[in-house]
């Protein structure tokens, strides 16, 4: 890569192509619900998942963004709940 590479949101990207969240959901084999969480970050797609996404939406993998900003915050937080006990 030369220069800075725009990034994507998974949303953006997304919407790059016009795509609807159902759209891309079943395209995943997901629910519209599940895919939601994804685009707002609440959960972490799977690696093979983000493959998928970036050949659905014809960018390269590197520059979609698809870890939320706070990441180390939220892996630690599930981290903590897991040793208390607790279900995540």
């Amino acid at each position: 890569m030369t220069g800075i590479e725009p990034a994507f949101t998974l949303e953006g990207a997304r919407n790059n192509l016009h795509f609807s969240q159902k759209e891309v959901a079943e395209a995943l084999g997901m629910s519209t619900k599940t895919y939601a969480d994804y685009e707002k970050y609440r959960k972490v797609l799977r690696t093979d998942k983000a493959f998928e996404f970036a050949k659905l939406v014809k960018l390269p993998f590197d520059s979609i963004i698809f870890l939320p900003k706070d990441y180390e915050t939220f892996v630690v937080g599930k981290k903590y709940l897991l040793t208390k006990g607790e279900t995540v």
